[in-house]
């Protein structure tokens, strides 16, 4: 946009636009024209299964991410009976200044696979896994945690993240929710900001070498029954509904 003034100071305003007729003039005349640059813009990412990075431009004063963590799985994806409903993923939101900011890196969390034979995923970005023997014990994994890091790509440079949904349970029921804050619980915990649910850590869901739920990813990650870090290869047991990851949000007081 340029606004055209007739005096230097630019406080006469006469004119909008990228060109100015004048009126017929009698003598040299002067104006001064001022561009305006409108820095704002939204950028959106969708789920690709890899990093992605995005450079701050320059002239940004300020940034405010949002981030929506990713389902369990399910029945609601399945249409599986056997199964529990896979935890929602949680939501987190915040502005933090643009200085000193230079590269951004986005992870955005894939849901929960169901599975009716084998090892049940877990989405990308801490999903746990768990594993089934037949569509009547389908596994269910734990959704991914959608975060984003600023000028690293580590657990530890996420200034930002939404945690992920519980997998299904193997006798229905419905899974943790991702936190928000705290990820909910279904039968097995869900994540606080401080500590992980049964067999969840910092940043990954519990797997279960059981039938059902896995937990979601996130700041922490959710719990599962007989929740472990071990990838599973086999079932032993029935498990139950997964707990959600929980949020977190960079702040001066969790900074600390």
């Amino acid at each position: 946009t340029y606004n055209w003034y007739s005096d230097a100071e630019c406080t006469q305003f006469v004119h909008t636009g990228t060109t100015f007729t004048t009126p017929i003039l009698h003598d040299n005349t002067t104006y001064y024209v001022k561009a305006l640059v409108d820095n704002s813009f939204s950028q959106d990412f969708s789920y690709t299964g890899s990093e992605q990075l995005f450079v701050v431009p320059q002239g940004i004063s300020e940034l405010t991410l949002e981030v929506w963590g990713a389902e369990g799985g399910g029945a609601r994806q399945s249409g599986n009976s056997y199964s529990g409903y896979g935890g929602y993923g949680g939501y987190s939101v915040g502005t933090i200044p643009a200085e000193g900011i230079d590269n951004i890196y986005v992870y955005v969390g894939g849901e929960g696979v169901l599975s009716s034979s084998g090892v049940a995923r877990g989405g990308w970005n801490g999903g746990g896994s768990s594993y089934s023997t037949s569509s009547g014990d389908p596994a269910s994994g734990g959704g991914g945690g959608t975060d984003i890091r600023i000028n690293g790509n580590t657990f530890y440079d996420r200034v930002i993240v939404a945690g992920g949904g519980g997998g299904g349970g193997e006798d229905g029921g419905s899974a943790g929710f991702g936190g928000g804050e705290v990820g909910g619980s279904g039968n097995a915990s869900g994540a606080t900001q401080t500590s992980g649910g049964t067999g969840a850590v910092f940043g990954l869901g519990a797997n279960t070498n059981n039938e059902g739920g896995a937990g979601g990813g996130g700041w922490y990650g959710g719990g599962a029954t007989y929740g472990t870090q071990s990838y599973p290869t086999y079932s032993s047991s029935e498990a139950e509904n997964g707990g959600g990851g929980s949020g977190f949000v960079w702040t001066a007081a969790t900074a600390g």
